[in-house]
């Protein structure tokens, strides 16, 4: 992983353990949700962030659904929830994440035009 994706990680679970976990107190082992208002529910996961693609324009998706690939008993970290999405064909995938990158893809039309994935990978 590079040092950005790396920086990126870093950045991102801060964000979350400040806006998200220190205020619902969430367990970063369990997942589990303390704060009255939401007790019994259980965060699933980090972000999916991706490790292949080109220089262009990226966006972020986050969903807090839970689906079949997260763990049961704990919080999927960046890593494992990039093996769990990267490692799969696209017709593997749930309809939700399967949505999710047919949405990036429209949305990032002019550059996959412009610049085609392949070529950017290469680059």
């Amino acid at each position: 992983m590079t040092s950005v994706m790396g920086d990126l990680n870093d950045r991102l679970k801060r964000l979350y353990e400040d806006k998200l976990f220190r205020p619902l107190k969430i367990d970063s082992s369990t997942g589990k949700v303390g704060h009255d208002a939401v007790q019994g529910k259980k965060f699933p996961t980090y972000p999916y962030l991706g490790s292949r693609f080109g220089d262009g324009s990226k966006i972020l998706f986050v969903g807090l659904d839970i689906g079949c690939d997260e763990e049961r008993n704990g919080v999927q970290g960046f890593s494992d929830r990039r093996k769990a999405i990267e490692d799969k064909s696209l017709a593997d995938h749930n309809p939700h994440i399967a949505g999710t990158y047919f949405i990036a893809m429209y949305l990032l039309r002019d550059c996959l035009v412009s610049c085609p994935i392949n070529k950017c990978d290469s680059e």
